[in-house]
């Protein structure tokens, strides 16, 4: 039988308002269930995960890591100005 891993309620809430409900089932499919999770696999292993994807990583940067000194993640490869959607264009201004 699966172990139930109790989860603290605050780290419920602000995870539910940061992702979309297919990407919290898709991080508790790899065991991530809680802030800490979350901050322990930060970026690389995240970014692994199916269904997690870089909007989703930009979101928990904005949230979870508010330090003045952090930096965060960039790709190695360069996007095309021209490849990036419009919504992912809008997004990357407002966090600006």
């Amino acid at each position: 039988m699966r172990e139930i891993k109790q989860i603290p309620q605050e780290d419920a809430v602000l995870i539910g308002k940061l992702l979309r409900r297919q990407v919290i089932y898709a991080l508790a499919r790899e065991g991530i269930h809680t802030i800490e999770d979350i901050k322990a696999n930060y970026p690389k292993q995240l970014l692994k995960v199916r269904g997690f994807g870089f909007l989703s990583l930009r979101r928990l940067e904005l949230e979870l890591f508010k330090e003045p000194d952090f930096t965060p993640y960039q790709p190695r490869h360069i996007v095309r100005e021209e490849k990036i959607s419009p919504a992912t264009k809008n997004y990357s201004k407002a966090i600006e």
